[in-house]
């Protein structure tokens, strides 16, 4: 799977959240990604939300590093299966594209 270039406030949160557990725990990106049996760039990306994280590896990622906080563990994993589309995904592609330069002239 391609990263994401641009990932959502949920999926940035979401790995902001996976990188606490992980530092809490004292544990680097490569170790994580050992104990998970992925790389350290796969733990990088799911901690930056670049790539989709399922409900089971938060919960490995969670019982590997410790998290005993079952709401917690509740909340991170509903997070990563919400694939609700947003609001303003009804207004996709009724606006024109942004022009790729600049609409005036700038003088110097």
């Amino acid at each position: 799977m391609p990263a994401r270039e641009a990932p959502t406030v949920r999926q940035r949160r979401l790995g902001a959240e996976l990188r606490k557990l992980r530092e809490r725990a004292g544990s680097s990106a490569t170790e994580a990604g050992a104990l998970l049996g992925v790389g350290q760039s796969r733990v990088s990306n799911m901690e930056l939300g670049r790539i989709g994280v399922r409900p089971e590896r938060v919960e490995a990622f969670a019982r590997v590093h410790g998290c005993g906080d079952v709401a917690l563990l509740h909340s991170l994993k509903a997070m990563a299966d919400d694939r609700t589309r947003q609001w303003w995904n009804e207004y996709r592609g009724m606006l024109p594209a942004a022009p790729l330069e600049p609409l005036l002239p700038i003088q110097p």
